[in-house]
């Protein structure tokens, strides 16, 4: 079961590792309509907590952030697939089990005062499950 698997990844690492920034694919990105990509304060936050420093930081932050998309792009249609039904790659049950993870997993975050997961950016969070 992936979800299952998904869970205990992130239970361990929060249990396991001590000295943890975590970081949010969401925070990181930003919604490209507000922000225009790479989020240049998360990323100096990622570059701090691993001891990149220096004079040059600034200029690679700019960098990185004035080539958000990199050269790695999906193909179009890849990614999908499951019994949504037009609602999306997941069933009503897969959705339930999901959103029961996910509490587990945010709930394990904000114990340990780490930041917990931006749900607002998820399209998800606004559904209703059946």
């Amino acid at each position: 079961m992936k979800i299952r698997s998904w869970e205990n990844l992130y239970l361990d690492w929060l249990s396991e590792c001590p000295d943890l920034l975590v970081v949010h694919f969401e925070q990181l990105a930003g919604r490209e309509e507000e922000e225009g990509g790479i989020r240049k304060e998360e990323l100096r936050r990622v570059a701090e907590f691993l001891g990149f420093g220096g004079g040059d930081l600034e200029e690679r932050l700019e960098c990185v952030a004035s080539h958000p998309e990199g050269s790695f792009h999906r193909l179009a249609g890849a990614g999908g697939g499951g019994g949504g039904g037009g609602g999306g790659p997941y069933s009503a049950e897969q959705k339930r089990r999901l959103r029961r993870a996910v509490d587990r997993v945010d709930g394990a975050l904000k114990r340990r005062r780490k930041e917990p997961i931006p749900r607002e950016m998820y399209r998800m969070a606004h559904q209703e499950v059946p």
